[in-house]
């Protein structure tokens, strides 16, 4: 936005107010007949690192687009959307205004703290969603975010911009002479979100936030019973962009007396796990995501009170048949690794 600023600075100096009031009023009018300018529809992809040090297969891809474009995608779906849906977004939300990526950590802290004080048995899962922003299908993200009150016009505008937009390759050696657009290939459903724009983020948030909400409807969660007052409190998942984490517990599954008969009770807890993750799975890929099982996790743990040293242990609980993700693109069943309840 710096040669934005500098050109707007000098048309204020020389007193040439009306130059940028046209180009805002072209700019409007192109939002009303949803049909973006010929320039906008021109981008770059730029591979990066995803990290300091890593290899070249795991470059992360983002798309730049024109600098008033982006400007505008902010104030649509960045500002005016998101505040507008901000109360209406379920609470497991964290990569919203107000939230950070420590408030959802502190939130799966809470969950481990009180299985450990409530001493109830229990398992968090951890998803990781496969090229997550490129998977989106534009349609369905549209009638999500008209759901929480963008006007038609604007998301029309988003899909004839995805629609027709090409791309040209940014390497170390230089631009591609050639693009690649989405409408190459009319038969392909997913359009991307154009990751690396202002919008990218507010779109996929309000997109998975109704698979959020579904989930939270259909699963089985965590509960604690407070010692004193009685009172019931149940969560189930922490989301932020694109990683979420899942709870369940011993309590959630309607067990009262775990060690009543701690074999039948701990495959009834797997199996509503399993439960849990068929769910959490057809949903990503219904709306066009897909999760990357490589980068799934679980974790298991029954926390007791040790007599003999006088503290608390934590024992990881073995189902009898391991935890599964079915991959969606070939359908097999790949495991997911159990990991120790000392790294959740």
């Amino acid at each position: 936005m710096g040669h934005y600023k500098a050109m707007l600075e000098s048309f204020r100096c020389n007193q040439h107010t009306y130059i940028p009031e046209i180009v805002l009023l072209i700019s409007h009018m192109s939002l009303l007949t949803s049909s973006p300018f010929h320039r906008w529809e021109r981008a770059s992809q730029v591979m990066i690192e995803k990290g300091k040090g890593q290899h070249i297969e795991n470059l992360h891809i983002i798309q730049l687009c024109e600098a008033d474009l982006n400007f505008i995608l902010h104030i649509i779906w960045g500002k005016r959307l998101m505040r507008s849906a901000l109360h209406h977004l379920d609470k497991a939300q964290f990569a919203i205004p107000g939230q950070t990526c420590h408030n959802a950590v502190l939130n799966k802290l809470l969950y481990l703290d009180l299985s450990r004080q409530t001493l109830t048995p229990g398992l968090m899962l951890d998803y990781d969603a496969k090229t997550a922003f490129d998977r989106v299908i534009s349609s369905i993200a549209n009638m999500a975010c008209q759901r929480l009150g963008l006007p038609c016009i604007a998301g029309m505008f988003m899909h004839n911009l995805l629609h027709d937009m090409s791309f040209h390759v940014i390497t170390a050696f230089g631009r591609s002479a050639l693009t690649f657009s989405n409408c190459d290939d009319p038969t392909s459903v997913g359009h991307g979100i154009l990751q690396g724009s202002s919008s990218a983020c507010p779109i996929f948030i309000f997109s998975s936030d109704v698979c959020l909400s579904t989930y939270k409807n259909h699963s089985i969660g965590a509960k604690f019973i407070h010692p004193i007052s009685g009172n019931i409190m149940s969560d189930s998942a922490v989301q932020f962009v694109d990683d979420t984490s899942q709870f369940t517990n011993s309590l959630g599954c309607g067990i009262t007396d775990y060690v009543h008969d701690i074999r039948s009770n701990t495959d009834t807890l797997f199996s509503n796990a399993q439960s849990n993750i068929t769910t959490w799975n057809d949903l990503i890929w219904i709306s066009g995501g897909k999760l990357n099982p490589g980068k799934c996790y679980f974790y298991s743990f029954h926390p007791s009170y040790d007599h003999k040293r006088h503290r608390l242990s934590y024992r990881q609980l073995e189902p009898s048949t391991p935890l599964h993700l079915l991959d969606k693109d070939n359908q097999t069943q790949i495991r997911l690794e159990h990991c120790s309840p000392c790294n959740a």
